[in-house]
């Protein structure tokens, strides 16, 4: 809880030239000038699918076509008498367009190897502690409840 989170009022900066703007981007967000959100292209490069193939780190909530679901799949739904449901599923994918990104997490992906390739907005905040006030009062409340027994049930829970 005693985490950097956005504060302030945010400044929101639509970019015409998306592809030149994740160039500009990158160095920003790596040093971590650039704090907020962005909408964003990423994607994992050839190179590296071996190793994030048992689990890419990039999460998107798509329709899966049926065109997409191979046909051992539809066999077994057949077979078992279920249905396939429509709807979106969470899945892991390879690269995501235009995917809304906290900028910590980005730097994650950008210091991993993911390439970012277009910027299309970015929400830019300040940093700040904004419930620094509440994990004091838990603390001085442990604390108390440390020193004084019979305020123990503050330091318990």
């Amino acid at each position: 809880m005693l985490n950097d989170m956005p504060c302030g009022k945010e400044k929101v900066i639509d970019y015409e030239e998306p592809v030149l703007a994740a160039i500009e981007l990158k160095n920003a967000i790596t040093n971590g000038k650039l704090y907020g959100f962005m909408r964003c292209k990423l994607a994992i490069p050839k190179t590296l699918w071996t190793k994030f193939e048992e689990m890419p780190p990039i999460f998107v909530n798509r329709e899966v076509l049926e065109a997409a679901v191979p046909k051992e799949m539809l066999d077994y739904l057949t077979r078992t008498g279920w249905k396939r449901t429509t709807g979106k599923k969470l899945l892991a994918a390879l690269e995501a367009d235009e995917i809304l990104l906290y900028t910590p997490l980005l730097r994650w992906y950008i210091e991993h190897g993911l390439e970012l390739q277009a910027v299309y907005t970015t929400i830019e905040y300040q940093l700040g502690k904004i419930v620094a006030w509440f994990v004091d009062e838990v603390k001085d409340a442990r604390r108390m409840g440390d020193t004084d027994k019979e305020k123990a049930i503050f330091a318990n829970y």
